[in-house]
């Protein structure tokens, strides 16, 4: 008989799995194997929904039948989003290998899940695949298709589905990160849709959790381009300001990670960026540090890195004194947990 959607789910999830441990020793022709097989259980679960659909307009059908046939459906979305992950990974550790799947999906395949009719559930994978193209394959290697891509990401976070909206926020970080000289032709755009994305109040009805995690994905999309295109930002300074006037994020651990090891990295290169040309900003950075620091947000080696660029800074007279001065105004907890910092590199 036929596999259920939860059993799929299990099997797609060891392959994903294959291919992430497996990293660069696949070759191409299997690289399309793992693709068509893809494909081919994404077929075989909408034909699944359509079959449900039917036995649910069934006029003898009763409620429990239907609540039944619900439940797959949803098991079935979840097997898709899955499947859209597993090709998600072919792109990102075998972006050449991966290249004439491009083709495959886009136009035909992509552009019908992203039609008005198709449901919020179908353009949302297809948006997660242009996502990973974007991100995985880069201007560098899709420039014709690139900014078609590109343009569909920022237009679709503004989408009342909250799970699009969150994606395609991410997306924006993607683009920043691998547009490369495309970039400037749509830095504007990035720029006010994260903006607007980061300055929207939580609407009423909307889960707190939920509208953090969108705001998460906005900011730490801004610490990207900040990352990836220092010198195309017109007025870094202000932008590095108003990222930091953010953080630190409130639920995102992993990207969490990421963000502060960027605070960091600029406080080593360049800290009159980060605290403004007379560490106007010393107080505000300290106060993100006594936030993150001993948290899930950041690791040893991102803890070392502030250490050092905080001895960096003690080093200057004028910054001395002014840490000396926010140290007295913490408490204990507070100032043990930045004298720790501050000791770290010295122990190594």
């Amino acid at each position: 008989g036929e596999k259920d959607a939860e059993t799929l789910i299990v099997e797609v999830i060891a392959m994903k799995d294959v291919v992430e441990e497996g990293e660069k020793c696949l070759d191409k022709e299997w690289v399309m194997k793992v693709f068509d097989n893809a494909m081919t259980l994404m077929e075989n679960s909408d034909l699944r929904k359509i079959d449900n659909k039917e036995i649910k307009e069934d006029e003898e059908v009763d409620q429990s039948e239907i609540e039944v046939m619900n439940d797959e459906n949803k098991k079935e979305n979840e097997l898709q989003l899955e499947i859209a992950q597993l090709i998600g990974v072919l792109f990102k550790h075998h972006p050449d290998e991966a290249l004439s799947i491009v083709s495959l999906l886009y136009p035909g395949y992509l552009s019908d899940m992203l039609k008005p009719e198709a449901s919020n559930h179908q353009r949302k994978i297809a948006l997660f695949l242009i996502i990973d193209m974007v991100e995985y394959l880069g201007y560098c290697r899709i420039a014709a298709l690139y900014p078609q891509f590109a343009e569909l990401v920022l237009t679709y976070t503004g989408s009342n589905d909250l799970g699009t909206k969150q994606a395609c926020l991410y997306g924006v970080g993607a683009i920043g990160k691998s547009a490369g000289e495309f970039f400037p032709h749509i830095a504007d755009k990035c720029y006010t849709v994260l903006n607007k994305a980061i300055n929207t109040k939580k609407p009423d009805n909307t889960d707190k959790k939920r509208w953090t995690r969108i705001t998460d994905n906005a900011i730490s999309s801004l610490g990207k381009i900040i990352k990836y295109q220092k010198s195309v930002i017109p007025d870094l300074r202000s932008a590095v300001r108003f990222w930091l006037s953010k953080m630190p994020l409130k639920k995102d651990v992993e990207e969490g990670l990421i963000q502060n090891e960027l605070l960091a990295d600029l406080m080593l290169e360049n800290a009159a960026l980060v605290l403004g040309e007379n560490a106007e900003d010393l107080d505000s950075i300290v106060a993100i540090l006594l936030e993150i620091l001993e948290s899930k947000q950041v690791n040893t080696m991102i803890t070392l890195k502030f250490s050092k660029a905080l001895n960096t800074l003690a080093g200057i007279d004028a910054i001395k004194e002014r840490l000396g001065k926010c140290g007295e105004r913490l408490d204990g907890e507070q100032r043990r947990k930045l004298e720790m910092c501050l000791q770290l590199a010295n122990n190594h």
